[in-house]
């Protein structure tokens, strides 16, 4: 599962690369994908480890894509990728539940918006130069 996952990863900077250069002058954000669903937190959360890595982080910032950092969603914290059990029943936090499959639109004020002030400022270091 490593292994195909590192691929998709891969995979993904592909299409970064292709974004960037149908869109040289654009803004490029990489959103983690979110774990709102528990059948698919295993997945989601090995994914979202592989994109975090200094070296896929690397490949992003030479691509000009800045990886997002978000605040936890999940009550009592998000899971790390180091516990070897992902408990799929651990809820969203209150504010973020809408549907079971989405988060609320309330996502945006309290997690989207901060992660992206925080790509936008000069000293990041988490992504392109311009």
């Amino acid at each position: 599962v490593e292994t195909a996952i590192r691929k998709l990863a891969d995979v993904y900077v592909e299409v970064l690369k292709e974004v960037r250069r149908r869109l040289p002058r654009s803004q490029v954000f990489v959103h983690p994908i979110p774990m709102v669903l528990g059948e698919t937190r295993v997945f989601t959360l090995a994914f979202n480890h592989v994109l975090g890595t200094m070296e896929l982080r690397e490949k992003l910032k030479k691509v000009g894509a800045k990886y997002l950092e978000f605040e936890d969603t999940l009550i009592g914290g998000d899971p790390l990728i180091s516990n070897q059990v992902i408990d799929k029943d651990q809820p969203l936090l209150e504010h973020l539940n809408l549907d079971g499959t989405h988060f609320s639109p309330a996502y945006v004020k309290s997690h989207l918006e901060p992660a992206l002030i925080e790509a936008w400022a000069p000293s990041s270091g988490s992504g392109a130069d311009d």
